[in-house]
């Protein structure tokens, strides 16, 4: 019974230790009541994202500039519109925190991995 168990936590720890911890609409309505800045990397870019209670965004991609834009949570995910980023499209995603800190970005429409974030340091 004791072995049971014991694989059985270890099956759950591996478990979310993969996928993460679905950062649902509570959670990041809570986190995102103050500004927010996160260094991000993916799909071959990185850069800064800063999230504002005010539903706007300002998104600075290394090598590439600054654009501004607009957030909201919708089922589970955040949705942004940039205006130049994605030609301006409503792109969704689910947030997942990892327990390291990060948080892994996974495209709602495909399921895929599409980036990682972290929380700026002076913020946590």
């Amino acid at each position: 019974m004791r072995c049971s168990f014991l694989s059985l936590v270890a099956l759950v720890l591996v478990a979310c230790s993969n996928n993460g911890e679905l950062q649902t609409n509570d959670v990041l309505e809570q986190s995102l009541k103050i500004e927010r800045t996160f260094s991000w990397s993916g799909i071959g870019f990185s850069g800064e994202l800063t999230l504002k209670p005010d539903a706007t965004a300002t998104l600075r991609v290394s090598g590439h500039g600054v654009d501004e834009g607009r957030w909201r949570l919708q089922d589970d995910t955040i949705c942004t519109t940039w205006e130049k980023a994605a030609q301006g499209k409503t792109k969704c995603a689910k947030i997942y925190r990892q327990l390291d800190g990060s948080y892994h970005i996974i495209a709602s429409s495909t399921g895929v991995k599409i980036g990682v974030m972290r929380l700026k340091v002076d913020q946590e």
